[in-house]
């Protein structure tokens, strides 16, 4: 094996491989490992940052018992507006889009709206706001688990259905 890095380095204008003392190695492995979490910390509060505007976007779900209805509730505490909020409805294995009606769709900052769902819609097996945040961000949030959609999920779930 030393003949083959022996090789490696004539090829590369050098005598022999040489391999270094344990003190490089732990030294390159370390400063590799530190620029490696660096960027994970780095990603990570990018993606905090990304996502501010649409977590200042509440929603919720609320279930009337007595009536059978379910409303959809949404307050924008963000400073920019909401635009393009719609609810998708998973049910009986579809996918049906109600949008917020009362605000034609958008949202201005402070404000909230609602949308009853009856009927087949208050059967909905599972519900999705998709919304467009004040930076143009496009999200879609799973009000069951509270979290967000990445563009693949989005894609797998409603848009191989139909595009919403």
């Amino acid at each position: 094996m030393r003949e083959f890095w022996d090789s490696v380095a004539v090829f590369f204008g050098y005598d022999r491989w040489e391999w270094g003392t344990a003190a490089d190695w732990v030294g390159a492995v370390g400063t590799a490992g530190a620029f490696l979490f660096g960027f994970l910390i780095f990603a990570r509060d990018k993606q905090r940052q990304t996502r501010e505007l649409a977590d200042r976007f509440a929603t919720w779900l609320e279930e009337d018992g007595e009536t059978g209805t379910k409303t959809l509730h949404a307050h924008n505490g963000a400073d920019l507006p909401v635009v393009n909020a719609t609810a998708v409805l998973h049910r009986a294995g579809a996918l049906h889009r109600r949008d917020v009606p009362e605000t034609a769709r958008s949202i201005k900052a402070g404000s909230s709206a609602s949308i009853a769902l009856r009927g087949k819609d208050a059967e909905a097996t599972r519900v999705y706001i998709q919304f467009t945040d004040g930076a143009s961000r496009r999200w879609t949030r799973d009000l069951l688990t509270g979290g967000y959609l990445s563009k693949f999920q989005r894609w797998h779930l409603i848009g191989r259905h139909h595009r919403i």
